[in-house]
């Protein structure tokens, strides 16, 4: 008996799919499938001294000073679900950016950032016959990862030199979410999204940059806006 329910599992967990779709189409609920291209932005403080700490000291052999990492691109992915004027979503968003540092050899100082965030949100759907919008508020799960290194004037790179490192640290935040769909066809929506993102790592517990008295950390204050296209499956009911 216990080798037959083992075998299966896979039965089960598509006949309890199948139930799931089934009672959306009962309740009138809808699914919806996103993807989007991004262009985050962090306007968190987190870097600044640091970067002024750095151009300062190495003044003297700089061509180009270091800037602020603070944009960049991304994409993000969203499974959400409707029923009446309720609104949830389950969303991964990926963010990336960078700067650099030129020296007079042509060595140049990279700072790179890497953001991967997990959100779980709920709130308001609005319906329309000519577009929709929802606004969603709830937790995240943020995965940072930052590199420093060096490219050498020859093109290889050093991770050992002077502030390089690589850092990684996980997290929870805040996330908010604002969603306007314009109809394209009866299943098919332009998606515009503006998304929202809190996370705060404290000094002296998550990783950072650091030279003399200043420190770079991993804070994220910011958000980003979002194009792309939106699949509903399931119909609406006021």
């Amino acid at each position: 008996m216990k080798k037959f329910f083992r075998h299966t599992k896979p039965l089960r967990s598509v006949i309890f799919l199948l139930l799931l779709c089934s009672g959306s189409q009962l309740v009138k609920a809808q699914f919806v499938f996103s993807g989007y291209g991004s262009v985050s932005y962090n306007g968190s403080a987190f870097f600044k001294d640091f970067r002024n700490h750095y151009n300062e000291i190495n003044a003297a052999t700089l061509t180009n000073k270091l800037g602020s990492p603070s944009l960049g691109p991304g994409y993000s992915f969203a499974l959400g679900y409707r029923v009446l004027r309720l609104s949830s979503s389950v969303s991964r968003s990926h963010m990336q950016s960078r700067t650099s540092a030129v020296f007079s050899n042509n060595a140049k100082r990279i700072i790179r950032y890497e953001y991967d965030y997990t959100a779980v949100n709920i709130g308001y759907f609005h319906y329309s016959e000519s577009g929709e919008f929802t606004v969603e508020v709830g937790m995240m799960y943020a995965n940072t990862n930052a590199y420093s290194y060096v490219i050498l004037p020859n093109k290889e790179k050093d991770f050992f030199t002077g502030i390089s490192q690589q850092a990684h640290w996980i997290n929870l935040g805040l996330n908010v979410k604002f969603n306007y769909l314009r109809r394209l066809t009866d299943n098919l929506f332009l998606d515009f999204m503006a998304q929202g993102f809190f996370v705060n790592d404290k000094t002296g517990l998550a990783p950072e940059f650091v030279l003399g008295p200043t420190a770079a950390t991993l804070n994220y204050i910011g958000g980003t806006f979002s194009i792309g296209l939106s699949m509903k499956v399931g119909d609406y009911i006021d």
